[in-house]
């Protein structure tokens, strides 16, 4: 299995920070997966192909005390969600066909299944635009894994005509 990867890039940009009382509702929210707030205001889910439009990308470190050693969120795990807009970089399971898009130059992306982000247009709109491809390290067992991973401008407030 690829190694998995999310790191924003323009930590300075126009991204705010939202959430120091948000939790996780379900155990499948993993950082740079993109969700929803839930109608309660405190919990948020991951997004989907339908129903609400994302409100940005969770965030943040694990804070439960078991020293986890997963990426995944458990279910009322404390969480940030990262909205505006900003850079990222992703590794091809982000996506919803598992790989990354082959064509670059401002491709648009749409929200899809499960939090991923989908090449093909859905009535939730756009979320943000395919930048580039780019190789990273992510640090693995002491050394570190090559990953390719594309750079992503997420905008959550764009338009489909944007």
């Amino acid at each position: 299995m690829a190694t998995s990867f999310f790191k924003v890039l323009t930590p300075n940009s126009g991204l705010v920070v939202y959430g120091s009382d948000l939790t996780a509702n379900g155990a499948a929210i993993k950082e740079g997966l993109m969700v929803t707030l839930d109608s309660g205001g405190r919990r948020v889910s991951l997004a989907a192909t339908t129903g609400s439009k994302p409100m940005g990308v969770a965030f943040g470190d694990r804070f439960t005390i078991y020293a986890p050693t997963t990426k995944t969120f458990a279910d009322a795990e404390a969480l940030n969600v990262v909205t505006g807009h900003f850079l990222a970089a992703v590794s091809s399971d982000y996506f919803t066909s598992g790989s990354l898009p082959t064509e670059v130059a401002n491709r648009l992306l749409y929200s899809g299944a499960s939090g991923k982000l989908d090449v093909a247009v859905n009535a939730l709109g756009v979320v943000g635009r395919l930048i580039d491809r780019k190789t990273f390290t992510e640090g693995t067992a002491g050394t570190g894994t090559s990953v390719e991973a594309a750079i992503v401008q997420f905008d959550f407030g764009l338009t489909a005509s944007s």
